[in-house]
């Protein structure tokens, strides 16, 4: 006879309350252990006890050395260039200046997120500085020939 899983589960709780009932209070369950078999016990629950502090030790030193080397992996790292700005009367200014010197050339900037309605109006690059400058006017294009 093939029982369905249906029946299986619908009939798993009322047995599982059946086998539970059938088992004595814990009360009645009291057992008195050997020394010997305590003595053993107690030795191995101390041991236990000590993994737990070594794993515990084992396991903040790997944090540790974890976030110590995420903060170094930038540690050397120096920006190349800082990128400031300003408005004024309509006016918006960008200044992109160079942090550090550097045996590498200085390019110019290209902005590409410029708040819309502005137009550039100036541009100017100082190598001595290592800083270029732009200026945006709120304006219309002018019309191309």
């Amino acid at each position: 006879m093939m029982i369905s899983e249906e029946a299986l589960y619908a009939a798993a709780p009322e047995a599982a309350e059946k086998f539970l009932s059938a088992l004595p209070d814990r009360e009645d369950c009291v057992h008195d252990f050997s020394p010997d078999f305590e003595a053993r016990m107690a030795t191995l629950l101390r041991r236990q006890r000590r993994r737990r502090h070594w794993r515990a030790l084992l396991a903040a030193a790997a944090v540790l050395g974890a976030l110590a080397a995420g903060l170094s992996v930038g540690a050397g790292d120096r920006t190349d260039c800082q990128i400031y700005w300003s408005q004024t009367d309509g006016e918006l200014r960008y200044v992109i200046r160079l942090e550090h010197a550097t045996t590498r050339p200085f390019q110019d900037a290209q902005l590409r997120c410029v708040p819309e309605g502005f137009i550039l109006v100036r541009c100017s690059t100082s190598e001595i500085r290592g800083e270029r400058s732009l200026a945006y006017r709120r304006g219309r294009m002018p019309p191309s020939h």
